[in-house]
């Protein structure tokens, strides 16, 4: 087993655990309301129950997708523990992977002003990314993320056999947040992505997850240098609104750091020969960018947390390893993108 310890809760990564009561001894309540979605419960309902036996377990099941991050949705499980008489010690877990784990954790963050979280990620996005950091999140209307908090959980239990089930379009949705965690912080990382079976190894996951910890640690609250793990995501997220969410987080990530690349290259910000590197790395991933333009995803740029009137707080990279905030015009932003469209 691999630790690694943040300052308010620690991250257990294994092949696989026989039990989760060891880790939920010290939370005091009998009552365990788990949020998942069908694939999940379909999989895993009875692996679950099999690793609990303190604890009453509770389910509330959502429909697998992004269509389930949804303000509505996060009212009717705060219903779903009214009903069922949760109480602030008792524990609320995500099962599942990045949507279930940002809208449970929002829910915790406000049932009763704080009920215990307990996040097990079953997906790459989820182990590396959604349950590591405290972020919350529904989307609202056509906008990602626009309503959310800052939660730690208690405690992350990731397991990697649980990515044995992933289909190979959420290997490539996990791959687009690994390439990302490669290219601004551990080198390692990418070298490992011409194996097909290092996503399932805890050592790959450990390596993330320190990365991400690292950006965490030094800015909670995404005012500065957290900011670095958004590369890619500008644009990524703009472009899953775009399709309704039909292009999924990792890809919409890889499209938007391809982007930012040729961007940031166009003004002088990044080494031309990263666009060869980069290329190199889908090609051993086996994926081929999709052509979107900038003036069909521009206006949900505008609704991006990071933007103001002006401008926008943007992620480039001039080099592996060397990222780099800009504040830049939108005149200038567009100039870039749509300069660099093939």
């Amino acid at each position: 087993m691999k630790t690694v310890c943040l300052p308010n809760y620690n991250i257990y990564i294994d092949r696989s655990f026989d039990n989760y009561d060891r880790f939920l001894s010290d939370l005091k309540g009998n009552k365990l309301f788990v949020v998942t979605d069908e694939n999940v419960y379909f999989l895993y309902k009875d692996t679950f129950e099999s690793k609990i036996k303190n604890k009453d377990i509770f389910w509330y099941v959502l429909i697998d997708g992004d269509c389930s991050k949804t303000s509505e949705n996060a009212l009717n499980i705060v219903d779903f523990l009214i009903k069922n008489k949760a109480k602030r010690e008792d524990v609320l877990v995500s099962f599942g992977g990045g949507v279930i784990t940002d809208i449970t954790g929002f829910v915790a963050s406000i049932y009763m002003r704080g009920i215990n979280l307990v996040h097990i990620p079953t997906t790459i996005i989820g182990q590396i990314d959604s349950a590591i950091g405290g972020k919350t999140s529904v989307n609202y209307e056509h906008y990602k993320n626009v309503i959310g908090t800052f939660y730690d959980p208690k405690l992350v239990i990731c397991e990697t056999n649980y990515l044995k089930t992933l289909n190979q379009h959420e290997i490539l949705n996990g791959h687009g947040e690994l390439i990302k965690t490669g290219l601004i912080g551990n080198i390692d990382i990418l070298n490992s992505l011409d194996n097909n079976d290092a996503v399932y190894n805890p050592l790959l996951i450990s390596m993330a997850i320190e990365v991400k910890k690292g950006f965490v640690v030094n800015d909670y609250f995404d005012k500065s240098v957290r900011n670095t793990l958004n590369f890619g995501h500008t644009i990524g997220h703009a472009i899953e609104t775009l399709t309704n969410f039909e292009v999924s987080h990792g890809e919409a990530v890889i499209i938007g750091m391809l982007k930012s690349i040729e961007a940031g290259i166009y003004l002088g910000i990044t080494n031309p020969k990263l666009l060869n590197n980069f290329s190199e790395i889908l090609k051993n991933i086996g994926y081929n960018v999709p052509k979107i333009k900038y003036s069909d995803y521009e206006k949900y740029l505008f609704m991006d947390k990071k933007s103001n009137d002006e401008g926008i707080r943007f992620v480039f990279l001039e080099d592996i390893l060397k990222p780099k905030i800009e504040i830049i015009s939108w005149s200038k932003l567009k100039d870039a993108l749509v300069n660099t469209e093939k």
